[in-house]
């Protein structure tokens, strides 16, 4: 695929529709404590009625490495109604497309509103709920320029036809070096875009009721590095009452792209690379030009780190500590299914991905090479290296699956993508929903199995739901053709969506979910209660055998080796290293290259 035809075409969208669409739009003006903004009146199709767009709302300003302060006032009145410019991602303009979505800037802390029209009359004083939506992208890059289209955000989301209506918000938040370098100390503390997450919750708090959005009603939905930032504000000091529930699909802090502390290292190899003394790292990267930035972007991998003042304890302790929010998470049956499908010019995205011929010869051998090259370094476990990659072996070729399973190359493929699926969303998802349960967290836990087959190339050998293409049945009409089928499940999806948002229920009128309630021990239950997504049999199931199986293996080693946690990337405590983590170079790139995927697989096809 050509990526950059898939984001010329994205890029001639949104210039149609932020252009010719608004020609005949109406303005309105609404008077935040910082100033008053021009936005739009748009009559939705199918009468739905009428929403007010506004784009390109400043919630902060930041110097480059400092936290963000509140946005200065201005005078007059305020035009919103461009698509604002992204953040810099941690992928320089290419060829390909890569990170060119939109214009870049370093002043990008904005955010877009969509809300139901209230006629001056009769319904000022109406509020509605509020849906607050952080992209996805593995923290490096995306922007708010994903969800623009009014027609569609106004018709599933914001209009108040049947007195349904919400107020619907998307952010934007530093990205890579820009947004999570650290030193490790108090002179880059790092955290940097997490911290302008919590200004553009802190914005809608003190802002949203000008724009019709009850502040006390606030959902905060999050798809990929969205769902792990999301699981982060729930449960940080600094975040965790600026809203009441949360949405999470296919991402999670306790994975390795959430928990590794290694990015201070990096950080420092960045600036060795770029010239900069150790004394004045901070001084000499803000010397640099973004270009020059972009030169260096390849040392950093990771998304943050634990920090003492948004993050004082591990992620389990702070869920103990934080209030209880009602909270829908879950993933895709075979998130990292796109790694063994996907065909790119992309260094970086081929170097994981399976080739056609290593397709058709991918076997226990091959299996066995992908787990020592991605999976377990000596310098995690020494001497005991080869006894733990054994077990990860045996487990995965001989334990997992029934003994009759056909051993082909179909089957080592299937174990490849589950492994990686395992380690960065499956696994660390089940564990952190166990944890939240047994701190009585709300949580509606769900698996996506349904997918459409005529999104797979012929050369797929697999085929099964995958990260991201549920996320596109709600928001993505552009890019999707959609089959009588896929409608059907994005009605669902949105439906669901919708009722916790203004009920904090996500059943439906024929679909009952219910909380997740059994779930004391990862090491005792063999099942559990949650919503199975497919197209014929949507509903409450008690499953996630295979899943739960493999969650109790990975809890069981990491309980026998406990120099180093291979699902959430940390050196454990009882090693005495719990801040030293320094994977591979490989193995760090797995989660970017993930989210790269995941936009490509966006287009009509998934490669």
């Amino acid at each position: 695929m050509n990526l950059g035809c898939y984001f010329s075409l994205f890029n001639l969208i949104i210039l149609f529709c932020g252009t010719f669409c608004s020609i005949r739009a109406e303005e309105i003006i609404v008077e935040t404590i910082y100033g008053k903004l021009k936005g739009q009146i748009h009559t939705l199709a199918n009468e739905l009625g009428q929403i007010d767009t506004f784009f390109g709302i400043p919630f902060a300003q930041a110097k480059r490495f400092e936290k963000p302060i509140a946005s200065q006032k201005w005078e007059g009145v305020r035009s919103a109604v461009d698509q604002p410019p992204g953040c810099v991602p941690h992928a320089r303009p290419t060829e390909e497309g890569m990170a060119d979505q939109q214009p870049i800037s370093e002043d990008c802390l904005f955010l877009n509103v969509f809300a139901p029209h209230r006629s001056p009359s009769a319904e000022q004083n109406k509020t509605f709920p509020v849906l607050v939506v952080i992209h996805g992208g593995a923290y490096e890059i995306g922007s708010s320029a994903r969800y623009t289209n009014y027609e569609v955000i106004g018709q599933r989301f914001v209009t108040d036809a049947n007195s349904r209506g919400i107020v619907f918000v998307s952010i934007q938040y530093r990205l890579g070096v820009m947004g999570f370098a650290t030193t490790g100390d108090e002179e880059l503390p790092g955290n940097l875009g997490i911290w302008d997450q919590i200004s553009a919750l802190q914005f809608v708090k003190d802002n949203i009721a000008e724009f019709g959005g009850d502040p006390s009603r606030v959902t905060v939905f999050g798809y990929s590095a969205g769902s792990g930032s999301t699981a982060l504000l729930s449960i940080s000091p600094k975040s965790r009452d600026l809203f009441q529930q949360a949405i999470r699909m296919s991402g999670t802090p306790f994975s390795v792209s959430g928990s590794g502390t290694f990015v201070a290292e990096e950080t420092k190899k960045l600036a060795n690379a770029m010239g900069c003394a150790a004394n004045r790292t901070k001084q000499c990267l803000n010397e640099k030009s973004v270009e020059q930035m972009f030169d260096g972007m390849d040392k950093i991998f990771s998304p943050h780190r634990l920090d003492r003042e948004l993050f004082p304890q591990d992620y389990p302790e702070m869920i103990a500590t934080a209030p209880p929010k009602k909270m829908i998470m879950g993933f895709a049956e075979l998130d990292f299914l796109l790694f063994s499908l996907i065909s790119s010019k992309n260094n970086s995205i081929s170097m994981l991905a399976l080739t056609d011929e290593q397709i058709a010869n991918y076997d226990q051998k091959a299996f066995e090479a992908s787990v020592s090259e991605f999976v377990v370094k000596e310098k995690y476990f020494g001497n005991q290296t080869n006894e733990v990659k054994a077990e990860i072996v045996q487990f995965y070729v001989n334990e997992y699956l029934p003994a009759e399973t056909v051993k082909d190359q179909k089957f080592f493929v299937l174990l490849y993508t589950t492994l990686l699926s395992d380690l960065m969303d499956v696994v660390p998802t089940l564990w952190e929903a166990q944890i939240r349960l047994a701190s009585n967290w709300p949580i509606y836990l769900y698996e996506n199995v349904y997918f459409n087959p005529a999104q797979f190339p012929k050369r797929a050998i697999i085929q099964a739901a995958y990260h991201g293409f549920d996320h596109s049945l709600i928001f993505y009409d552009e890019f999707t053709k959609k089959s009588e089928e896929d409608q059907k499940m994005s009605d669902y999806l949105v439906t669901a969506i919708k009722n916790f948002v203004i009920n904090g229920d996500p059943s439906t009128e024929t679909i009952r979910w219910d909380q997740l309630t059994d779930f004391s021990s990862i090491e005792r239950v063999e099942k559990v209660q949650h919503m199975r997504i497919e197209l014929k049999k949507t509903g409450m199931v008690d499953g996630m055998k295979a899943e739960l199986k493999r969650a109790r293996f990975w809890r069981e080693l990491t309980k026998k080796y406990t120099n180093f946690d291979l699902v959430r990337g940390i050196f454990q405590e009882k090693s005495g290293q719990s801040a030293a983590f320094v994977p591979s170079a490989q193995f760090a790139q797995l989660f970017f290259i993930f989210a790269i995927v995941a936009i490509i697989s966006l287009n009509n096809g998934i490669y």
